[in-house]
């Protein structure tokens, strides 16, 4: 029995040491998946892809007139007149005699005795009466919600909708500036109308806006018909909105499309509701955000290469939502372009721990931040969506051509490298090591290659469940004389990447007071989905002034660029100790950006387009049904100007399709790796990653990584000056330095004389 027990025991030892020294022995190779189908007819014609230009037709918009107006002031590009009746405005465009408007002639459905049109050529089959309400609110220059009563209820009120509404003007030599008292809240503000060297500049100055009752200011919306138009008259022109890439919405089949909806740099989560860790684990609560503006502004075309209005907002964008409301036949018939700035929100209170018992209340004061419109007139050429982009790139981002990138050889390839991870074990959270400093110095000597490298987890704990760290290093990846050795490589620029914006629940190196609270004073809340842990938002002031203080250790390290996580595209309110706006929010993440000579993004929001790279960018939009067109409005603004990479090249699902649109667009190729395998991440904060381990990937990276260099480092600083749809999935881009790239992602070969561009391919010229 001895003897048999014996023998069973050595065999069944001999098998675990088999599977142990095979399991150590074996490798799980991460998957490499390339898919090179070209675009099908249907995904080519859908708003997925820019369409077709409208047939060139000479618009007009004689509903727009300066008849009955006063001339205020005049410069060498424009005349501004305006109606002291109501503080219309019309603005002349001497270079086409273009008239825009805040107002449109509501009257052209009048009839004489006899029942016949007063004005016949200003009518169309199917036109409506106007109400004398809709009257007054296409005439009035400001339209305001208020709050009244205890449970938050509010009422619209127009400038003009009460007799009782009363206003004083002051004449500038450049404008005018009005002081208004609306009749039925008695709310007071001033409205400051004045002619630039680009169009005219509209404002609200905060401290001028008084309460005098006790209903509580919710909403003001400035001229909100600048640039509308009526149902069927605009047979050629579009709205350009800043939703993902850039979007276009075609007024030619507008007509009964109802409503879009944007909010200028997503959801203020300070004043939002709260979700909670129950409902991410049930899948009923999202934390994905919805489709939202990136840039503060939107774009009118009154027919292409005709006329255009871009509208930025200078000021309270990050308290302002854009409504584009299109003509409907059996109602309103008029297209318009709304920006409503919100000065006041409901919320909801709990008023036990476990929130069933809940109050409705509306925040006391008012959002402090002034209004600040900027209307800029285009014409020409420059009347449509590149023109709008150049023109956003010169007036806002304040760009020229000496902030161009340097010309060289070679475009840069982007790589995401992990290096320390943790997950849980039975003492607390294991760190290992997926990709060591060393490791990346042996990436970069295999792919001899220019890079642009950011590089997480490098603290100690790893990735997640640390933020925000500090300076320190994780003693699984090496020292810092290996971060200085890398800093001497040639063709290589390294960032470190960190989360300032959260601190892990369970984390250190902040204290409660050093977090954000929303407006109901719950703390702001973020969840991993990948492992459920929890982080809370630290305050903008605190993620400043930790990032300055931990400066001259990360210098000593030999850190010497930084890639800031989560700020490019999280920016709240504050109800903290302290309390900080959103635009001041704004205003701390930029001057982050200026601590580090070299500082990244990831998918950023307008606010952080000065940084000087920017990861991630989006190269679609939300594909929601409104949209007709996809355009490249963020490379437009930035290529040639600021390194823009794409999303990582490891999860595309169409390989060829996305490389084409990364050609077109000129935004360099991305890729995440690590020297483990992916595996290795699983039961992590970075379980999806699923595909990244360098050593599958190599050819893989450098395959792609040649076939876009071949394409953009002929334009490597120059900047894109004109775009063209040539046939149904065929686009021709041309560069300041006079390369054209022609991009077909098609299924057949364009032709066109001695042009050829072969199917799901693109090519390379020069153009006069």
């Amino acid at each position: 029995m001895f003897k048999r027990v014996s023998v069973a025991l050595i065999l069944i030892i001999s098998m675990l040491v088999v599977v142990v020294i095979f399991g150590f022995d074996q490798t799980i190779s991460d998957e490499v998946s390339v898919v090179g189908r070209p675009a099908s007819t249907s995904t080519l014609v859908s708003n997925k892809y820019t369409q077709a230009d409208d047939p060139y037709v000479e618009v007009s918009n004689p509903y727009v007139t300066v008849d009955g107006y006063t001339k205020l002031a005049e410069n060498d590009h424009f005349i501004l007149y305006y109606k002291e009746i109501d503080l219309s405005i019309r603005i002349l465009d001497k270079a086409t005699n273009y008239i825009w408007g805040s107002s449109l002639f509501t009257d052209y459905t009048e009839k004489d005795e006899a029942d016949n049109y007063l004005y016949p050529e200003l009518v169309d089959e199917g036109d409506r009466d106007l109400s004398p309400a809709q009257k007054r609110n296409i005439n009035s220059p400001i339209r305001i919600w208020y709050y009244y009563g205890t449970e938050g209820n509010s009422r619209e009120e127009s400038f003009l909708q009460s007799a009782t509404s009363t206003k004083s003007v002051q004449l500038l030599s450049n404008g005018f500036k009005a002081n208004l008292v609306f009749g039925t809240s008695q709310i007071e503000m001033d409205l400051e109308v004045i002619l630039t060297d680009s169009g005219v500049e509209v404002s609200v100055p905060f401290d001028s806006i008084v309460e005098h009752s006790t209903f509580k200011l919710k909403n003001v919306i400035v001229y909100p018909f600048m640039g509308a138009i009526k149902r069927n008259r605009m047979e050629s022109g579009y709205l350009l909105i800043p939703e993902g890439v850039g979007a276009l919405i075609r007024f030619k089949e507008s007509e009964g499309k109802g409503t879009y909806n944007g909010l200028f740099y997503g959801e203020d989560q300070g004043l939002s509701a709260s979700v909670s860790l129950d409902s991410i684990r049930s899948q009923d609560g999202s934390l994905i955000q919805v489709p939202s503006l990136g840039a503060n502004m939107f774009g009118v075309i009154h027919g292409e290469d005709q006329n255009g209005l871009l509208t930025i907002i200078e000021s309270g964008a990050s308290y302002a939502s854009f409504s584009a409301k299109f003509s409907n036949p059996n109602a309103f018939q008029i297209t318009n372009f709304e920006v409503s700035f919100n000065y006041r929100h409901s919320f909801t209170q709990k008023m036990n721990q476990s929130g069933t018992n809940l109050i409705s209340l509306i925040t006391e004061n008012a959002h402090p931040f002034d209004i600040k419109i900027n209307y800029v007139l285009l014409n020409n050429e420059e009347a449509n969506y590149v023109g709008l982009a150049k023109k956003y790139r010169e007036v806002y981002l304040d760009k020229t051509e000496t902030d161009r990138l340097e010309v060289k050889d070679n475009i840069s390839l982007h790589l995401d490298i992990l290096g320390a991870e943790n997950k849980p074990g039975i003492f607390g959270n294991n760190v290992f090591k997926m990709t060591s400093l060393e490791e990346v110095k042996e990436i970069i000597d295999v792919l001899d290659i220019d890079l642009t490298i950011s590089y997480h987890g490098f603290q100690k704990g790893g990735y997640t469940n640390t933020a925000p760290g500090g300076a320190t290093l994780s003693s699984t990846l090496g020292s810092s004389k290996l971060i200085k050795e890398l800093n001497e490589l040639d063709k290589v620029k390294l960032f470190y990447s960190i989360n300032y914006v959260e601190g892990y629940e369970g984390g250190s190196g902040f204290s409660i007071s050093d977090l954000a609270k929303k407006v109901n004073l719950e703390l702001i809340t973020d969840y991993n989905r990948n492992n459920f842990v929890s982080y809370n938002s630290l305050k903008p002031s605190y993620s400043l002034k930790k990032l300055e203080n931990d400066y001259d250790n990360y210098l000593d390290m030999g850190i010497m660029n930084i890639a800031l996580e989560q700020i490019g595209n999280k920016v709240f309110s504050s109800y903290s100790s302290g309390k900080m706006t959103r635009e001041e929010a704004i205003a701390t993440y930029q001057a982050m950006l200026e601590v580090f000579d070299n500082s990244a993004l990831y998918n950023a929001y307008a606010y952080g387009w000065n940084a000087d790279v920017i990861f991630n960018t989006q190269l679609y939009h939300s594909n929601n049904a409104m949209l007709d067109d996809t355009v490249p409005f963020i490379p437009l603004v930035l290529s040639g100007y600021t390194e823009l990479y794409g999303r990582h090249a490891n999860f595309f699902s169409n390989t060829q399709n996305e490389l084409l649109r990364l050609v077109e667009y000129n935004v360099w190729p991305s890729f995440y790796t690590t020297a483990e395998p992916s595996h290795e991440l699983l039961k992590t904060g970075s379980k999806n990653i699923y595909t990244s381990r360098f050593i599958d990937w190599e050819t893989e990276i450098l395959r792609q990584y040649n076939y876009v260099n071949n394409a953009l480092k002929h334009v490597v600083g120059a900047e894109i000056v004109d775009r063209n749809y040539l046939a149904l999935g065929v686009y021709e881009v041309k560069y300041s330095n006079h390369k054209v790239i022609y991009v077909n992602y098609s299924g057949t070969d364009y032709i066109n004389g001695s042009l050829i561009i072969k199917s799901n391919d693109y090519l390379v010229g020069d153009y006069l």
